[in-house]
């Protein structure tokens, strides 16, 4: 019979059914306590009775058992009539329901102990007036329910409680826990200066080819973009680089905060005069510069994006390797020191390639009535972007889909750097 355990965080409806399961449990156990005690007297009254009757005759024998069957009957009856007119069931006759009723109204703990008597008897405990020898002080020991220092502090602070109950359900958005505060709103009714203000362009409306780019999301309050332009790339073309990338790149798989690789694989790619490590989550990855493949598809890839020149094009990118549905990147956002997307407009591209996975953003600190959802399937050869203040206002990833996707995905996602680490040559570097 194992004890039950106390609720973290107890509430009214639950607190008072826990108390009321406790109970029945002190109940169960001062039963046990009462039939093994019961045990212990009836053997010893068989080793008294059987050197009594060792010594005596078989009649003298005959008429102690006689008179202690007339006691015993004696006490059912007594018993009997003081249960009928307290109205007191034994505890294993009585249903669920009632018993709780039972349990929360004032029973004294006599009639207590008269129900556990039964309990003892019908499961062959010796007669009644041995269960009667029974410390009444120790059963009433055992069913005096005790007060955790859980229910005396959440009695004390209940309103307390409720209070920051109610201030931690205001603060928490809509998919997760919010773990900082909420920044201030920059520009009246808007969290940020307007986009037409700053002068920011959208990559989308930059390309060679605007008609076919849309942009799932569009938060002007927030000046936070999400772009999608499917199927730039062929399929035989987007095989044949899937090929190449994998075989071509060093994978490798960190160890992420917990103590445990990452359900990934992850190379970090940069461009010359650049030596900075990427790190995130607790992890440190080694650059490498850009391999001639990566320049080439950077030129394939980023004048869809309004990007004609290499000087303009992304000097960083992270390669992400999903090898199946079971790989997958947590809720995060791209604000690293590298990046400064918690305090400017940064813009990163991205490319799909393999399968076809779910990419969701939502919103940090959506309001009353916001959705702050936005789910992109991100296909074979489709490109995606996130500009202006993205990273500050929303988090992204790509979600567990064990029974969806059976085949791998590669994605990159280009980068600028706007911070470089101290001991980085970029950061001394000044073009002429």
């Amino acid at each position: 019979m194992s004890a039950l355990r106390a609720p973290k965080n107890p509430q009214d409806a639950y607190s008072r059914w826990w108390q009321q399961q406790a109970a029945m449990q002190q109940e169960a156990w001062a039963a046990y306590y009462a039939k093994q005690k019961s045990i212990k007297l009836k053997k010893k009254h068989k080793s008294s009775s059987s050197s009594s009757s060792s010594s005596s005759n078989s009649s003298g024998s005959c008429n102690n058992l006689a008179t202690k069957k007339a006691k015993r009957d004696d006490a059912k009856r007594q018993r009997a009539d003081h249960d009928k007119g307290n109205e007191v069931l034994p505890f294993n006759a009585v249903p669920d329901k009632a018993r709780h009723e039972q349990l929360k109204g004032d029973v004294d703990v006599e009639d207590r102990v008269s129900a556990l008597g039964e309990v003892a008897e019908a499961e062959g405990a010796s007669a009644a007036d041995d269960f009667e020898e029974l410390d009444s002080e120790m059963l009433a020991a055992l069913l005096k329910p005790r007060k955790k220092r859980w229910d005396v502090a959440a009695d004390k602070d209940m309103a307390a409680a409720a209070e920051l109950y109610e201030e931690l359900r205001r603060n928490k958005p809509l998919y997760g826990i919010q773990l900082r505060e909420s920044p201030r709103k920059l520009a009246g009714d808007c969290w940020e200066e307007p986009r037409v203000k700053i002068g920011l362009d959208l990559l989308g409306w930059l390309s060679y080819i605007p008609e076919r780019w849309t942009y799932p999301l569009q938060d002007e309050s927030r000046r936070s973009f999400a772009g999608y332009l499917p199927g730039l790339l062929p399929a035989h073309y987007c095989h044949s680089l899937f090929h190449t990338i994998w075989h071509g790149t060093k994978w490798l798989q960190p160890t992420g905060s917990q103590g445990l690789p990452i359900p990934r694989k992850t190379a970090w790619m940069i461009s010359q005069n650049c030596t900075c490590r990427y790190r995130y989550g607790g992890m440190e990855v080694d650059p490498e510069l850009f391999p001639p493949w990566m320049v080439h598809l950077m030129q394939t890839v980023m004048p869809a994006c309004g990007l004609k020149s290499f000087e303009a094009m992304p000097n960083s990118c992270n390669l992400n390797l999903y090898e199946d549905g079971t790989n997958s990147v947590g809720w995060h956002a791209d604000d690293e020191q590298l990046f400064q997307g918690r305090f400017q407009d940064c813009r990163i591209i991205s490319l799909s390639l393999g399968a076809r996975r779910r990419f969701e953003l939502r919103l940090n600190w959506p309001e009353k009535g916001e959705e702050g959802l936005v789910q992109i399937m991100l296909g074979d050869g489709d490109l995606c972007t996130m500009e202006g203040m993205t990273q500050k206002h929303f988090q992204h990833r790509v979600a567990r889909e064990a029974h969806a996707v059976s085949g791998p995905r590669i994605n990159l996602t280009w980068r600028w750097i706007a911070k470089h680490s101290p001991d980085c040559p970029a950061r001394r570097y000044r073009p002429a």
